[in-house]
């Protein structure tokens, strides 16, 4: 609708003022929140780019009807195009590794009970037969607007870094392993070679020595 509008014949100068004015510093807001909206979009943009290169994600659960809310880069995670499945705390579990399911399990009851924040980690099969490790960490919120109580939580693909540590472990054993034969040589070089030496010596002597 229209705000200080002026009619034909019934204003003046004073009235005029004050709409220039009020028009002026309408405009001065506008620009304000539009400066705002950009600022908020680019910030939006950066986040999304941070995550997409933490491979990190949001997402949300009804505690309820254990419906689930996901960000873009957590259907990426899954192996899934953006919004293609409604998911829910079921279809989450049906990817998790059979060898973590049960303290998934756990986890997820654990942390819609207390209020506290949880963490774990824990493998997930993706395409039917590609292993990914995730970092999964929640924490119950209620909704003042909603009326509900939710549980919030955050998803980061950890793939890379579990490999990394496999490969140091590995490195770390071969290193061991190596360790552990070289004194297996030196104490093979002290308890037999040594003593194995006098021997040849002794024996040698005894072939230049007449026995009577």
């Amino acid at each position: 609708g229209a705000q200080d509008f002026l009619v034909k014949g019934q204003f003046d100068g004073k009235l005029l003022g004050r709409t220039i004015r009020y028009s002026l510093h309408r405009f001065s807001t506008q620009s304000k929140l539009e400066n705002a909206l950009m600022d908020l979009e680019l910030s939006k943009k950066k986040y999304i780019e941070a995550q997409e290169m933490a491979h990190f994600g949001n997402w949300e659960m009804d505690i309820v009807s254990n419906q689930m809310t996901w960000t873009k880069e957590v259907f990426k995670i899954f192996g899934f195009q953006s919004n293609s499945i409604n998911p829910s705390q079921s279809d989450y579990l049906e990817y998790v590794h059979k060898d973590d399911k049960a303290a998934v399990e756990q986890f997820f009851e654990q942390a819609a009970k207390d209020g506290k924040q949880h963490a774990i980690e824990h493998k997930i099969i993706v395409s039917g037969h590609m292993t990914r490790y995730v970092a999964l960490r929640a924490k119950v919120r209620f909704e003042e607007i909603t009326g509900k109580t939710v549980l919030v939580g955050v998803i980061q693909d950890i793939s890379e870094r579990k490999i990394s540590e496999q490969l140091i472990l590995e490195k770390n054993i071969s290193q061991k392993a190596t360790k552990i034969k070289e004194e297996a040589i030196s104490n093979m070089n002290f308890h037999i070679r040594t003593p194995l030496s006098s021997i040849m010596n002794f024996t040698y002597l005894m072939e230049k020595t007449t026995v009577n």
